[in-house]
């Protein structure tokens, strides 16, 4: 097989089988950066200051018998930028997991800048698979085609595409000089770009879509410009993912191979930051984690000093505009006195 070119059935039956990332944990940064043109929405609004930039660690464990689902969770640290009531550097703004019976969310609230009455972070223990931001993760995408697998979505044969729809032909890529790119015999396919990389892993290198509709005029995909061998397998090093709203970039670090003792002990969920409020799905309930009485006064500090520096800085034009119009009456005062001194001359 090595030293044949395989045909496109043969290849996706590989990349949507492919299991030898399970097991394992990886290191990576990442930078996400809006399109400017792109309205903002979706599961990232207003979240871009604790997930846009910074490391991430993802873990992902094995299939156990009789479950479809994977155990999974994906934790963002980034730069402690002063955080008033915590010294912790990188600090953890944001972690999203499923343990194979429920999932939990806990999204950081940033107080460098705080100057509200509420200072807590939120959370959520939810019922069942959600992980969205999870899914939409670069990496893990460069990782496999099927993502689909860890929303708890059972494993089915893709459907085969008609030998004929395709050609398969080596071509030179940054990544992999012999890589395998995709060509269509189909109208509906010129505009398709994808390219995987040679056996045994068939990684995604290139998928391109470039069509353009008036919704988006972004072409959308994803590309891998480097691959680094970990044991037996190449993995994705250094790629990005273009989506219609936002452009997302990813290094890899490390990879860390996890035993079956460590994935049985492994706890998917860190555990709740001091001043995180908890919503119970299943439960209907609001647990609060509270901040220690010296985090609290260091909060309220901080929230002064902000408040003051903000007075400041709105007092600012209006001692600008009163200096002008001090200026402008003693101009006009003066020139008045100059007119009247002209008329008794």
């Amino acid at each position: 097989m090595a030293d044949d070119i395989p045909n496109a059935d043969e290849i996706r039956r590989v990349a949507w089988n492919r299991d030898y990332f399970f097991g394992k944990k990886y290191r990576y940064e990442i930078k996400i950066t809006e399109h400017p043109e792109a309205e903002p929405g979706g599961i990232y609004l207003s979240k871009g200051d604790i997930l846009y930039e910074g490391t991430r660690e993802l873990v992902i464990g094995r299939r156990s018998q009789g479950r479809s689902s994977v155990p999974i969770c994906m934790v963002h640290f980034q730069q402690n930028r002063g955080e008033p009531h915590t010294d912790e550097d990188p600090l953890m703004t944001y972690f999203s997991g499923f343990d194979g019976k429920e999932s939990r969310v806990f999204w950081r609230d940033l107080l460098v800048d705080f100057t509200n009455w509420n200072p807590n972070s939120s959370a959520s223990v939810l019922a069942g698979i959600n992980i969205a931001v999870v899914l939409d993760d670069p990496f893990l995408n460069a990782l496999t085609p099927a993502v689909y697998k860890f929303d708890g979505i059972v494993d089915h044969e893709p459907l085969e595409s008609v030998k004929d729809d395709f050609t398969i032909m080596k071509v030179k890529h940054t990544a992999d000089r012999d890589a395998l790119e995709f060509k269509s015999e189909l109208p509906e396919g010129a505009n398709l770009q994808y390219v995987v990389s040679s056996w045994p892993e068939y990684l995604t290198l290139e998928s391109w879509d470039h069509n353009v509709t008036p919704h988006s005029k972004v072409v959308q995909g994803m590309s891998v410009s480097e691959l680094v061998l970990y044991g037996n397998y190449r993995y994705p090093q250094k790629g990005k993912r273009v989506t219609y709203s936002q452009t997302q970039e990813f290094q890899l670090l490390e990879v860390t191979e996890l035993d079956e003792a460590e994935l049985a002990s492994y706890d998917w969920f860190p555990p709740w930051p001091t001043g995180t409020v908890v919503w119970h799905e299943e439960q209907t309930k609001i647990e609060e984690i509270p901040f220690t009485s010296d985090q609290l006064k260091s909060i309220r500090a901080r929230s002064a000093e902000n408040l003051r520096s903000n007075v400041k800085a709105k007092k600012v034009p209006f001692v600008w505009i009163n200096v002008g119009l001090a200026i402008a009456i003693i101009g006009l005062l003066l020139l008045r006195s100059w007119r009247q001194e002209t008329v008794d001359a």
